[in-house]
């Protein structure tokens, strides 16, 4: 059994990081807690991801969680999820039956509930001040897959898979198992291809997902789906107009109807961020150093204000994004408050539900056509279709990239480290998920297969 610096030390080597947010798992083991949460809240349409592995791996899930809370200190666990599946509900509980710290909480079915805020004020009644983790009210909430890959590396096992769905136009929406580094178009492939011609793909789900216009791009550590629709779909569309376009919508469109605020999950938590305020502000300069344009370091990026409530096309989520960057680069220092807001008294009626959700983004084909029972329980044996190279990135983190260890030409083998936590910087490392030769070292290692 191991110690808590055991567990930090073997999360460090094995590069467990964030399933989300990239952020290196050891640096936040080593956090104290009073409360961990294992997030299975899967509220966004079409991703299945997390409840696939709760139905194959909640053995090494909880395992995770009972790791996560020894190395923070804490005393309680909880195990968040939408009760939306009997089968799902009966798993987990059966698993913590001899696990008297740990408990599960039924989040309502709204989004998005998943995100670590929220789902910390619903599980816990506690809110992280502005521009605080949830660590500073004694919360951390760690994703299942971060908490199944954890298990792993106090086995010894490094990271080197992640677990994605495939959905929208594809012949057999999945959820699959890929190697990290493997293209974009392996995973498509693994779900029988494309249906139609012309597609986009955004890789996350269909209210927080990116365009990526380039199918060869390697899956990463914090790749949570791929999701393929016609090129002239209202949420490709959408995304694919400019920064620029933006504030220029931004400046002459906006009409301050405040719908973005009033649905915005951080201002209902009663943090300092008002969407429709920062849209005015933006009007003048984003130099002004305003509270509205401060506030948007507050900005949760869920993306309920630009996929579902705005009614003049722009994205506040990008627009913040944005303002995040900006501010960062004039290096101004975001300074978190101790004080913990309190909801306002409008937070329920802002919430969203799933099936409006889904109405609202023009997805309700996609989702119906998912056999949901299949998925759930589909095979994803890390040697299915395996790629014959990959190119894995040197940076799938928050941090500094991983320094190459490994040289051009050399012979490696499934699991070995070739990317090494530059000295003293925040980082992770990076394993081969295939056994081969160091084709080019770059931004990303490129292994060629062995033959046969």
């Amino acid at each position: 059994m191991l110690d808590r610096d055991g567990i930090i030390a073997a999360a460090r080597a094995a590069g467990v990081v964030g399933a989300r947010n990239g952020m290196p798992t050891h640096t936040r083991l080593a956090e104290s807690a009073e409360i961990v949460i294992a997030n299975a809240c899967e509220c966004e349409p079409l991703v299945y991801s997390d409840r696939h592995l709760i139905f194959n791996h909640a053995a090494d899930i909880i395992a995770g969680l009972d790791l996560a809370m020894t190395a923070t200190g804490a005393r309680r666990g909880i195990i968040a999820y939408v009760e939306d599946d009997p089968d799902l509900d009966a798993i987990i509980r059966r698993e913590i039956a001899e696990h008297p710290g740990i408990e599960v909480f039924q989040a309502p079915d709204f989004y998005p509930v998943s995100e670590s805020h929220t789902l910390t004020y619903e599980a816990t009644g506690r809110v992280a001040p502005n521009s605080a983790a949830t660590e500073a009210v004694g919360v951390s909430v760690f994703n299942v897959e971060t908490l199944h890959n954890l298990s792993l590396a106090a086995r010894g096992g490094p990271v080197t898979h992640r677990t994605l769905t495939v959905a929208g136009e594809v012949v057999r929406p999945t959820v699959t198992r890929m190697p990290l580094g493997a293209r974009i178009e392996d995973a498509i492939a693994r779900a029988g291809g494309a249906a139609v011609k012309s597609f986009r793909v955004l890789l996350g789900g269909p209210v927080s997902g990116y365009v990526e216009d380039d199918i060869s791009a390697p899956i990463t550590k914090v790749t949570p789906a791929v999701l393929v629709l016609p090129t002239q779909h209202v949420q490709v569309q959408k995304r694919v107009r400019s920064l620029a376009v933006m504030l220029l919508r931004a400046r002459s469109a906006c009409f301050q109807c405040r719908d973005c605020t009033d649905h915005c999950t951080r201002y209902l938590l009663g943090q300092e961020i008002e969407p429709h305020k920062i849209m005015r502000a933006i009007c003048h300069s984003v130099d002004n150093l305003s509270t509205s344009i401060t506030s948007a370091v507050n900005c949760a990026e869920c993306g309920v204000c630009d996929s579902f409530v705005c009614k003049m096309g722009i994205s506040p989520k990008l627009i913040c994004r944005h303002i995040k960057s900006h501010l960062q680069a004039m290096g101004w220092q975001i300074r978190p408050e101790t004080n913990p807001p309190s909801p306002r008294h409008d937070y329920a009626a802002g919430h969203i539900s799933v099936a409006d959700l889904i109405a609202r983004l023009r997805i309700t084909e996609y989702v119906a056509a998912i056999d949901l029972p299949g998925i759930l329980h589909a095979q994803t044996g890390p040697d299915l279709l395996p790629p014959r190279s990959l190119a894995v990135p040197l940076l799938q983190h928050i941090g500094s990239p991983a320094l190459p260890a490994v040289r051009k030409g050399d012979s490696v083998s499934p699991g070995q480290v070739i990317g090494e936590i530059p000295e003293g910087k925040l980082g992770a490392r990076i394993h081969t998920a295939l056994g081969g030769t160091v084709a080019t070292i770059g931004q990303e290692i490129r292994i060629n297969g062995n033959a046969g």
